[in-house]
């Protein structure tokens, strides 16, 4: 279906030890072809874009009521006690 609306879509095998990196928002999905051990990291710059952008995402999962990846409310604590921000906007 999505091939037919001309929706770009990568398919792929990951192999042991690859690594694949994901832009901001995009759509992804996983399946395993056999035994698997699956570990995400979930990373971006120190910028306010960045974070505007995880912020809008664990808001519109909540509205979904899908189970956020990130932390956003322990992770805005800690940025807030731990980190000396010199983006003003952040």
């Amino acid at each position: 279906d999505l091939y037919e609306a001309n929706v770009p879509v990568y398919r792929f095998i990951q192999r042991p030890g690859d690594l694949v990196w994901l832009n901001t928002g995009t759509v992804h999905w996983g399946q395993a072809i056999g035994w698997c051990n699956n570990i995400s990291w979930n990373v971006g710059p120190l910028t306010a874009y960045q974070y505007k952008l995880a912020v809008e995402r664990y808001e519109w999962n909540k509205l979904q009521s899908v189970k956020s990846m990130v932390p956003m409310v322990h992770l805005s604590w800690n940025m807030a006690r731990n980190i000396k921000v010199s983006d003003h906007k952040l």
